[in-house]
């Protein structure tokens, strides 16, 4: 019912943006600045993601590689309306919902791929979320926990679960997505840790064992970028990621991107799985978070 009311409300909100022309107002202001739009997606449905390419193609965006978007951000070039996409964590479901899309319209994407859960074939937070259910115990904590203890637990929660759900990309869909000329693929760390959560020698060896399996998986279609998983960061972890030889680093901080951005802290604006196709444009367009924040101040409420 909650999702309904907000996805009711979000459509209005929509057609009042559009009716009031701040829509068509806000995509002159991106193209006419050469603002690059960054956005990324998790495991939409197939009708979601190509309802949102062809949005944009309508508008005459044009959809970046990987190395030309870097190339926009790092020497603010011309775009007159430009998007980069990019996915993270690594889902199965990418392989039916989300590579049919790119390859008719022939679109380019990064994949932030965490290597563990390829091989293992689940997300740590499905395992203790399943378990959570089961046990009525709240896992929220795991989040927040420094990474040592997280991993004790979920190795714990492993041997005393028998059912474990299946969503992440295989090797073999791995190899498949990489085989589009147009992909490129990002570290996403081992075992999508918290990056704040973990010691320097905890994430430098996470980023170094997610980088020598994906090249051994799909050797020079892997490019040393890296996202930031759950968006966590700060200084140390700017740090580390610089370290272990990135060229360049993505938050998810829902901002549109500046010529001033740090190459290690490029922001990217989300589209949500599970939200509507109306809510989802606000958000790709940079529209739906600074005015949800003024009514958020307005209202006195914490949460969207």
């Amino acid at each position: 019912m909650k999702l309904l009311l907000r996805n009711i409300f979000s459509f209005l909100f929509f057609k009042t943006i559009l009716l009031s022309g701040f829509l068509a107002y806000r995509l002159r202001y991106i193209q006419k600045n050469n603002i690059p739009l960054a956005l990324y997606f998790h495991n939409p449905d197939k009708e979601l993601f190509e309802n949102v390419i062809v949005w944009f193609k309508k508008r005459g965006f044009r959809f970046l590689t990987l190395s030309e978007f870097l190339f926009v951000v790092q020497n603010n070039v011309s775009t007159n309306g430009a998007v980069w996409i990019s996915f993270d964590d690594g889902y199965e479901d990418n392989i039916s919902n989300v590579l049919p899309v790119l390859n008719k319209y022939n679109v380019p994407a990064t994949f932030f791929i965490s290597t563990k859960p390829v091989e293992e074939g689940f997300f740590w937070w499905d395992l203790a979320r399943n378990y959570s259910k089961k046990c009525f115990k709240n896992v929220s904590h795991l989040w927040k926990v420094p990474n040592k203890e997280r991993v004790r637990q979920i190795s714990q929660i492993k041997e005393e679960t028998k059912s474990i759900p299946k969503r992440s990309i295989t090797k073999e869909g791995l190899i498949k997505l990489s085989s589009n000329p147009f992909i490129t693929i990002g570290n996403h760390t081992d075992d999508h840790v918290i990056c704040i959560n973990c010691r320097s020698e905890e994430l430098g060896r996470e980023i170094k064992v997610c980088e020598d399996k994906l090249i051994d998986w799909v050797g020079d279609k892997y490019v040393n970028v890296f996202s930031y998983p759950n968006g966590d960061y700060d200084d140390g972890v700017q740090r580390i990621v610089r370290d272990n030889n990135m060229i360049a680093a993505f938050t998810n901080e829902p901002k549109l991107v500046t010529k001033e951005d740090d190459m290690y802290l490029i922001p990217r604006l989300g589209v949500v799985d599970n939200l509507s196709f109306s809510e989802n444009i606000l958000h790709a367009v940079g529209i739906w978070q600074p005015i949800i924040r003024i009514l958020k101040k307005i209202t006195g409420k914490t949460e969207e």
